[in-house]
């Protein structure tokens, strides 16, 4: 897999940051940094071959070819992203994604092994101040960055919310509507929320799968859970399909 940066003073400035962002970072569930190819027209970011694509591309563009995924399967790669992300918000400084979705989530061939990608725009969280300023892909985007209000390392937990939704309902939040990236903004920033039909939620683990979903992506930054827990209630979901 490759990045790819054109040659003026923003991409290169942009090709650096993540760069050392991705040499710094290495775990199972975070896409490993192979080096770089650097020459006048493209400077390259080279990392491990994820041959599945990511989950946009599997769930939401692909629909003649789509493999269907059953619950078991998306739980399992949430519980993967879920995993990559707590280690991202465990490290010393903790790093914020600030563009985590679907066409940021790789999957491995089978569909069974996903991994985080694309740290364009993420940011260490130095000194415990919370940061500000616009950030991240419409629809996934936190209430609080939208409202320009200072933001930490939950906005993440917000977008993996969205995520969720997505999975589930294998379709892009809000995209029935067919809005504008600036109307889809006003409405997470006035406590709106992609709908579906709960009338069809009924099993125990679809139930707490829905709550957790909820909980991401709460409008108060500090009442979402951390990615620590949101890995153990998964797995806790995971378990209650086989019972």
């Amino acid at each position: 897999m490759e990045a790819r940066f054109n040659q003026d003073d923003n991409d290169i400035d942009a090709f650096e940051s993540e760069v050392r962002i991705m040499k710094s970072l290495h775990h199972l569930n975070i896409v490993q940094f192979m080096g770089i190819c650097v020459n006048q027209q493209k400077n390259i970011i080279v990392t491990e071959l994820m041959e599945g694509k990511s989950l946009e591309n599997i769930i939401l563009k692909n629909r003649n070819s789509y493999v269907h995924l059953n619950m078991q399967r998306k739980l399992s790669l949430l519980i993967d992203v879920a995993a990559g992300m707590t280690y991202l918000h465990s490290i010393d400084p903790p790093l914020i994604h600030r563009d985590l979705k679907l066409g940021n989530i790789l999957v491995d061939k089978n569909i069974t092994r996903a991994k985080v990608c694309d740290f364009g725009i993420s940011k260490f969280h130095k000194n415990g101040y919370d940061m500000t300023g616009n950030v991240g892909t419409a629809g996934y985007i936190a209430p609080e960055i939208i409202r320009n209000h200072p933001y930490n390392q939950s906005c993440d937990v917000y977008s993996f919310g969205i995520v969720m939704y997505e999975l589930l309902t294998e379709k892009m939040a809000y995209s029935d509507e067919f809005l504008s990236i600036f109307v889809i903004a006003e409405k997470v920033k006035n406590g709106e929320r992609p709908a579906f039909d709960e009338s069809l939620i009924v099993s125990e683990s679809l139930v707490e799968y829905v709550s957790l979903m909820k909980d991401c992506w709460q409008d108060d930054k500090y009442e979402r859970p951390s990615f620590d827990q949101v890995t153990k209630r998964l797995a806790i979901i995971k378990d209650l399909l086989t019972v």
